[in-house]
């Protein structure tokens, strides 16, 4: 008898293009340090529900936050 499946979830958050230019315009200002730009890329957060699922992963929660400038997504396979 099986009691417990094995179940994979992953939660990450993933932030909006958007942030990429605000980050920009702080460096710019000398308010950030550019060494923590490395970090942010532009990645298009409609590209992670696509990348998990043909992973075998299943969307089990999609939420905005930050003023929508930050993406939370969980996954479980």
């Amino acid at each position: 008898m099986k009691i417990f499946s094995k179940l994979t979830v992953v939660i990450l958050t993933v932030p909006s293009p958007l942030v990429d230019h605000i980050l920009a315009l702080l460096r710019f200002l000398g308010l950030i340090d550019a060494m923590t730009l490395e970090q942010h890329y532009g990645f298009d957060p409609r590209q992670t529900v696509p990348l998990f699922n043909s992973s075998g992963f299943r969307l089990i929660r999609h939420r905005k936050f930050e003023l929508g400038l930050n993406n939370l997504f969980v996954f479980e396979k």
